[in-house]
């Protein structure tokens, strides 16, 4: 017969399990912040590799090297902004107004057919039942709206910046308070995974801002070769939303042809031919050069993962979903199928240490 607990193990495991259960109930009910601070840790990887390859480069001291690369990013992104925000503003502004009359003319348009009207009719239901609410104050509550969404966007940028170069200036002191929470005996292992963890993220930043830049310059020159307006900020629209795999370029091409269809048919189904051979392009070419030599992900496991992360936390789900997933796979592999099963795995290459 097995030992059996005394009251006090019996009180202690009791203890032990709501606290757990505790910790894990603080952690759902900031998730959000801490999918932030993911996005910062991202950020901090990305100017923690510009600073290796400069000092592979130059024999500068680290802060020193810091500090270029941050005032250098400044001076890129504020001359991009000084040249292109006028015509961008513009573009986007103009956007925001097209899209919408183009909508509207797609679904007169799909009105003529029996189906899509009884589709169309469920919408409007749909959205009618979803609009039944008081109308007092209608205005005032938009503005507020709108106020308070702007504000929250603003407040997490500066939160994702701070958290994203105060990890960046200093990466040691992180990893060595992380590894002080791990059993002397463990130390050295976890160093590894740690390690491991932020060469994968590396490879893959690599990955997507090559594929970002390819993919975007592409569909901005498509489009204006197709004479299409907008075509500058479509372009850049293409290149960002390659950052979700999957469902990014997806909602561009849809974006585009939808803008397209507004002018003529015709020119609708130019555009959507252009985003096929550029989807084909990237299918056949781009991404298996990228997976080559970067991160390779399985793709039903990367669009699952989108999907469901967007479906739990909105946004910033699907942002850092893709990150999410290829850290999971190297703890997986790491922690439990070397560690547990005691078997060997093939982990991404390392292209700099920190």
């Amino acid at each position: 017969m097995g030992s059996q607990l005394t009251v006090g193990q019996f009180f202690v495991r009791v203890v032990l399990i709501i606290f757990a259960l505790a910790v894990v109930y603080f952690l759902w009910q900031i998730v959000d912040v801490l999918l932030l601070a993911f996005v910062g840790v991202l950020l901090a990887v990305f100017l923690r590799t510009l600073v290796a390859l400069l000092r592979r480069l130059v024999p500068l001291p680290g802060g020193v090297a810091f500090a270029i690369v941050v005032v250098v990013l400044l001076a890129f992104f504020g001359a991009i902004g000084w040249f292109l925000a006028p015509q961008l503003s513009q573009d986007f502004s103009q956007l925001a107004t097209d899209v919408p009359d183009a909508l509207s003319q797609l679904g007169s348009q799909l009105a003529e057919y029996g189906w899509a009207q009884e589709a169309i009719d469920q919408v409007n239901q749909i959205s009618s039942f979803t609009e039944v609410m008081p109308s007092g104050g209608t205005l005032f509550t938009r503005i507020t709206g709108t106020f308070s969404t702007a504000l929250n966007v603003v407040t997490n940028l500066i939160f994702v910046l701070f958290t994203g170069i105060f990890l960046a200036a200093n990466p040691t002191m992180y990893r060595k308070g992380i590894l002080q929470l791990i059993p002397a005996s463990r130390r050295s292992r976890m160093e590894e995974v740690l390690t491991e963890v932020v060469a994968t993220l590396r490879w893959w930043l690599l990955g997507q801002f090559f594929s970002m830049t390819v993919i975007g310059t592409l569909t901005g020159v498509a489009l204006w070769l197709l004479e299409m307006p907008f075509a500058l900020a479509l372009g850049i629209i293409a290149g960002l939303f390659e950052f979700v795999p999957y469902v990014g370029p997806v909602a561009t091409g849809f974006l585009a042809g939808l803008l397209a269809f507004v002018q003529s048919p015709l020119q609708a189904l130019y555009v959507v031919l252009a985003y096929i051979a550029i989807q084909q392009f990237e299918s056949n070419v781009l991404t298996p050069i990228v997976h080559r030599y970067t991160v390779s992900l399985p793709p039903a496991l990367s669009l699952i993962g989108v999907l469901a992360m967007g479906a739990l936390f909105g946004f910033v789900g699907v942002l850092v979903a893709t990150p999410l997933i290829a850290v999971a796979i190297v703890l997986v592999k790491m922690v439990y199928i070397e560690e547990v099963l005691g078997e060997m795995t093939e982990l991404p290459r390392q292209l700099l240490k920190t």
